[in-house]
This record gives structure tokens, C-alpha cells and sequence, in this order.
């Protein structure tokens, strides 16, 4: 009698989750191509330091869900303003992640798509690591220009007036 009880409760339970639509769904499978990359990294450093930029700007993009066996061929499509302006093979895979490192283009009208073969896992993580927009020449300021050229002025006015 007990025994009917709680399977009569587990069934009415199960069957109150489905028709709720609360019932538990699969877990998301992997991943096929192409990803769209949806703006995340923008906020990120600014590192000119990166050697891989080689003194350029440039932008370090990362991919996280590399499956060794299952995934490969890829290839990093850049738009901006919705022409292709540069195609890029990953610079190096490590586990599970893909690097790869472009020109740098303006954030505003930037679109990137990640196409390949095989399968990537659940949920990839297609960001910008760094970047290096080669912007980061500081403008000095105007007394530490403008001082030593006073003082040559100043210079060349003295020497003048002794030749007189």
C-alpha cells in the first residue's frame, strides 16, 4: 500500500512538471558553425605590450571550446560595416582555447564570425582578449615643449644682441 502511495506521488509530481513546462530540458550539445561573435571584449585592456602585435595594432581575439578530435579548420571572418576587410588562421590553439590576432578596426562597426569544421562544446566564449588600438602615443604637454624652445629663442636673441 505504501509502495502504491508514492509511486502514485512521484508520477503526479512528474506529471505536474511536464505539463508546467518546468520539466528539466537536455543539457545544450556542442556547437556547429558558424559563431557570431556578439560584442563582448570591447571593455577590455588596452596592451600594446603584446609582442604578437609586433608594434602594430592589432586585436587579440580568444575562443573557448576547442574540442581536440572534433573541431578544426578554423577560420576568423572581420567585417566592418558589413565588408569583409580581413580573414584570419588561428595564431596558436592551447586546450581548449583558440587565439588568434588581427589588425585593429574600430569597435563601432566591427563584426566578426568564426567558421569551422567539426564541433565546438557548449556554450563557446568567442571574446576580444586585448587590444591595441596604436593610439596610446602621449601628446606631451605644452610647458615641456614649450620651454626648452623659449630657452633656444632666448639663446639666439642673446647671442644676436652681443654681435651688435
Amino acid at each position: 500500500m505504501k509502495g502504491n502511495i508514492l509511486t502514485m506521488l512521484i508520477a503526479t509530481s512528474i506529471l505536474m512538471l511536464v505539463t508546467s513546462g518546468i520539466a528539466m530540458a537536455a543539457p545544450p550539445g556542442p556547437v556547429s558553425s558558424p559563431i557570431e561573435w556578439t560584442g563582448q571584449g570591447t571593455d577590455s585592456d588596452e596592451d600594446c605590450e603584446d609582442e604578437n602585435f609586433e608594434g602594430a595594432p592589432g586585436i587579440h581575439w580568444v575562443v573557448n571550446g576547442h574540442m581536440e578530435g572534433t573541431t578544426d579548420n578554423y577560420l576568423l571572418t572581420i567585417n566592418v560595416s558589413g565588408e569583409v576587410v580581413e580573414t584570419a588562421t588561428p595564431f596558436k590553439i592551447s586546450g581548449k582555447v583558440v587565439h588568434f590576432y588581427t589588425d585593429y578596426y574600430e569597435f563601432d562597426d566591427l563584426e566578426a564570425t568564426l567558421t569551422f569544421t567539426g564541433t565546438m562544446a557548449k556554450n563557446p566564449q568567442f571574446v576580444i582578449s586585448h587590444y591595441c588600438s596604436g593610439n596610446d602615443t602621449e601628446i606631451p604637454e605644452f610647458p615641456t615643449v614649450a620651454l626648452p624652445i623659449a630657452a633656444v629663442l632666448g639663446l639666439a636673441f642673446l647671442l644676436q644682441r652681443r654681435k651688435e
